[in-house]
């Protein structure tokens, strides 16, 4: 194979790692490379058909629940949480920012793509779907926290650390209503599998954003995505910086792949998005066992923080402000929360499936 074997997925590494100033990415492409890897492998440990959750057909959530009810709910939620998030939230709903829209039953597969918390330029639009069930008010809470520190496009509104942290809050106010609706007296078995629709939401975005952190690995490393640099860059392997392919084939298998599809006109996910997806999910559900009975303080005062882009510090130092630190293990401490509560969920659900 020549060097230029893979044109285009070269051009576009050039262009993600040609920027000047580092990204939390560039700096961090094994440990969320690690990451990732684990999460997949984690996920190969249960079964799941991932349109299956998407269509809501596995009729986990048989509860019922009235959009006025969901919506109290979370008023409860936040009033207990801080009242002045009760106050932006009925503002939201008085000035038409939230809108719940209604998933039909034909269209859920369609609509639940489509149905999301949307950025505008001059003001957040929280669109939130509706299934009249126990999803409903965890669901708008979660976009509600993306609402609430939304920033306007002109202070730079795709700011990594921005869009990390936000998706970091919405998980864990969403968490900690399912923790209200537990303690007022809901299914604890159906609320556990709304968690369990967030890990398999996080595993699917594990698996395509692995991908893409192999091939910039390599990139960073030799300068050129090509067999022949492969080769070299093995033969010069690191113990304590092991490459994410492990082997030729899979090295080839994955770069062809990926180009042909590019050949054909395909555009990948913005990486910026997988990244704030999947680590913020995993630092969320991180910080809420943590036992520190001040978190939900200090998650307001950071939700707070980020709505001024302008004069927050970077991704580690808002995140050491929590008391946590990414340092001493903590993809290995992620997963093993990780995998704790998916062994926990899945055993239930399996019982129910067999019965």
């Amino acid at each position: 194979m020549k060097k230029d074997d893979f044109p285009l997925l070269n051009q576009l590494c050039e262009e993600f790692l040609g920027n000047a100033a580092p990204s939390f990415v560039t700096n961090n492409i094994l440990p969320l490379a690690d990451l990732c890897k684990c999460l997949i492998s984690l996920s190969k440990t249960i079964e799941y058909d991932f349109m299956e959750v998407l269509n809501r057909k596995n009729a986990s959530f048989k509860t019922m629940m009235l959009p006025e009810e969901s919506t109290r709910i979370c008023e409860e939620f936040l009033d207990k949480i801080h009242p002045s998030l009760k106050e932006q939230f009925q503002t939201f709903q008085k000035n038409g920012v939230t809108n719940l829209v209604v998933v039909e039953e034909e269209n859920k597969i369609n609509d639940i793509q489509t149905v999301y918390y949307g950025r505008q330029e001059a003001h957040p639009n929280v669109n939130v779907g509706i299934y009249y069930n126990l999803t409903d008010s965890p669901y708008i809470i979660h976009e509600f926290f993306h609402g609430n520190n939304w920033v306007p496009i002109n202070c730079n509104r795709e700011s990594e650390t921005h869009r990390i942290l936000s998706e970091t809050i919405s998980v864990y106010f969403e968490e900690r209503i399912v923790s209200f609706l537990k303690e007022m007296g809901y299914p604890k078995e159906e609320l556990d599998q709304l968690t369990r629709v967030r890990y398999i939401d996080c595993f699917e975005a594990a698996k395509d954003l692995f991908v893409e952190l192999a091939i910039l690995d390599c990139y960073q490393r030799i300068g050129k995505v090509s067999l022949e640099n492969y080769k070299l860059m093995k033969s010069l392997e690191n113990p304590k910086r092991p490459l994410v392919f492990k082997s030729e084939e899979e090295f080839i298998d994955v770069c062809i792949k990926a180009e042909n599809k590019l050949k054909e006109g395909f555009r990948p996910k913005e990486m910026a998005s997988h990244v704030s997806y999947v680590f913020g999910v995993s630092l969320a559900f991180f910080l809420l066992e943590q036992e520190n009975n001040t978190m939900d303080e200090k998650m307001i005062t950071l939700n707070e923080k980020i709505k001024n882009i302008s004069s927050y510090s970077n991704l580690y130092e808002n995140i050491d402000s929590l008391g946590v630190s990414l340092n001493n293990g903590f993809i290995e401490k992620t997963l093993n929360i990780f995998k704790g509560k998916m062994e926990n969920i899945e055993s239930r659900y399996q019982n129910r499936k067999n019965k």
